[in-house]
């Protein structure tokens, strides 16, 4: 574990804080320390990598608490999540968090390369080969297919129609819903 970084400032300003949100801030502070511009802490990590603590008996994530007290935000609003600029879970840097939608959230995700969608999916069946074969190759029966590359026919009509693997649907249109018998 890395040492503690002793010239790490406060990690947001304490002067309007009320005094359990200063300890806070003091505990986050002290257990901080630098990975290149990043800013992590030794506090415990759920699993996804998210920094979080107790604070006044509940417990709190540690960027969503920063977030809260920087930009004056209500913690309980389900409204707005934290968005960490860097891509990365575990930096508390004030600096790297911004408040944004669900929505928001979601495009950084994809933009970003950090979805899960297509191949990287853990059910995954095809690969994008296997979805432009099914597009071209329309005249080939969908069970042959799911015989093929071992998917349900389901699996094959749903990325041969678009309903799947939409993000090929721009760049490789999909087949639409018809009879393909000629």
């Amino acid at each position: 574990m890395p040492l503690i970084d002793k010239h790490i400032m406060l990690i947001i300003p304490t002067d309007d804080l009320h005094s359990v949100d200063v300890e806070a801030v003091m505990r986050i502070t002290e257990r901080a320390y630098s990975v290149g511009d990043c800013i992590e802490t030794n506090l415990a990590k759920d699993r996804n990598g998210y920094a979080y603590m107790s604070v006044n008996g509940l417990r709190s994530y540690v960027a969503r608490y920063i977030t809260t007290n920087k930009e004056g935000l209500i913690y309980e609003d389900q409204r707005w999540q934290t968005r960490h600029t860097c891509d990365n879970p575990s930096c508390v840097n004030p600096n790297h968090l911004v408040p944004g939608t669900a929505a928001e959230n979601a495009e950084d995700k994809r933009v970003r390369g950090r979805s899960t969608r297509g191949e990287k999916s853990a059910s995954a069946k095809l690969t994008v080969f296997d979805v432009l074969s099914i597009r071209t190759f329309y005249k080939v029966p969908t069970s042959q297919f799911a015989d093929w590359f071992g998917a349900s026919q389901r699996a094959v009509q749903l990325a041969r129609n678009g309903s799947t693997w939409r993000h090929l649907n721009e760049l490789f249109p999909p087949i639409e819903r018809r009879s393909y018998r000629g």
